[in-house]
């Protein structure tokens, strides 16, 4: 109600402005005209810089939006005409509103009044038959009752407009994907670095002090030897976590998305990697020639991590795996035949190492792959069906500029 109220305040003030300009023989006459010429010139009000940042905060807090709303630093054309749009639904549905709480609500509620007081209408002539005068009460009830719930279908179609023409673009999303690629490259580093750095460190660390504590007593210059070592060590870690710490206050760049057309070489050499594994597995592979390298990318972890799924948790036979474009939306479909978990203990009691191919629990392999889905506006849909279990993606094919 209160995005609504704000909607008709600011569609009146375009109505008078527009006023000043019409004559005044023709403002009762093209009143409807002027209302909605006032609503579509308003909407150039969508074009002034900080409006969308305002509808973006007011379709959340009035609203109730929860999907993502952005603000573009540089807003492009595509973004501002979708400014334009949402403001113009928000001034029409605001001054559909105000029309009817203005003038429907007053003139229906005379009508009602009229009819149970048996007059002949002093705003709108009655019919004189009673059948007619019951009819014309009637609708006007009706009429009231529509003007006081019509805010909340007006609020409703505000909300589901909201996300489509104030959320991302694919260039948003495209972007996105970019700016956390670059994030992930980055963390991904990091914690290499870490291990390869901090975690050597650490383990040299214990090793000296273990060997320190078990000749204090009888070699104390072995011990003190140990410690210096240890000293060293970790003074040396402590420089090498400093740089990486300095390297994030700074937060240069690092690493982005690999070369055009890298991705289709990495996916045929992931299909080949896991033939040589022993996988039976038939593949129809069609990769747009247009696919950004960004999605390609992430393409290529998310068949990597569904076909590392069907081999260790899959039971024997084909895997099937279908890849290729339906329109603008790429679709990725991987199926394996279900383990048997009988068989599967039973193997593991035979054969440890098996026991690293049985499924575990508490993996985090479906969420992160809904994560990657849901950065290009893809989905994700898993789980068994006919004996078999079945991955299902669909992702958008986003488009570069130019």
């Amino acid at each position: 109600m209160a995005w609504l109220m704000a909607g008709a305040a600011i569609c009146t003030a375009a109505a008078l402005l527009v006023a000043l300009f019409v004559p005044p023989e023709l403002r009762v006459r093209g009143f409807a005209p002027m209302v909605l010429g006032s609503a579509l010139l308003g909407g150039l009000v969508g074009l002034v810089p900080g409006v969308r940042e305002i509808e973006v905060a007011a379709a959340r807090t009035m609203l109730g939006v929860e999907e993502d709303l952005v603000v573009p630093a540089r807003p492009s054309p595509a973004h501002r005409l979708r400014s334009i749009a949402f403001v113009q639904v928000h001034l029409l549905s605001g001054a559909v509103l105000a029309a009817g709480l203005t003038m429907a609500l007053p003139a229906s509620t005379v009508v009602i009044v009229d009819v149970l007081r048996g007059g002949a209408g002093s705003f709108l002539p009655l019919p004189a038959d009673p059948l007619g005068r019951a009819a014309a009460g009637i609708g006007a009830v009706l009429l009231a009752v529509l003007v006081l719930v019509i805010w909340w279908p007006l609020g409703a179609l505000a909300a589901r407009l909201a996300p489509v023409l104030l959320g991302p673009t694919a260039q948003d999303r495209l972007a996105l994907a970019l700016a956390r690629s670059a994030q992930e490259a980055a963390r991904t580093r990091i914690a290499r670095d870490l291990h390869d750095g901090i975690g050597h460190a650490l383990t040299v660390v214990s090793l000296q002090a273990a060997a320190g504590r078990h000749v204090i007593t009888r070699d104390p210059a072995s011990a003190e030897e140990a410690l210096a070592r240890i000293e060293d060590t970790a003074r040396r870690a402590l420089e090498e976590l400093d740089g990486m710490l300095a390297a994030l206050r700074e937060d240069a760049p690092s690493g982005g998305a690999e070369p055009s057309g890298q991705h289709r070489r990495r996916l045929e050499a992931v299909l080949a990697e896991h033939r040589r594994a022993g996988m039976d597995l038939h593949a129809q592979v069609d990769v747009p020639p247009d696919l950004p390298a960004v999605q390609g990318e992430h393409l290529v972890r998310i068949l990597a991590e569904l076909l590392a799924n069907a081999h260790r948790h899959g039971g024997p036979g084909p895997v099937e795996l279908r890849l290729g474009p339906v329109g603008s939306v790429l679709h990725l479909e991987v199926s394996n035949p279900l383990a048997d978990a009988a068989d599967a203990a039973d193997a593991a009691d035979a054969d440890p190492a098996v026991e690293d191919r049985m499924p575990r629990r508490g993996g985090h392999g479906l969420p992160g792959l809904s994560e990657r889905c849901a950065l290009f506006g893809g989905e994700l849909e898993a789980g068994a069906e006919a004996g078999r279990w079945r991955a299902r993606v669909r992702l958008p094919i986003l488009q570069e500029e130019p």
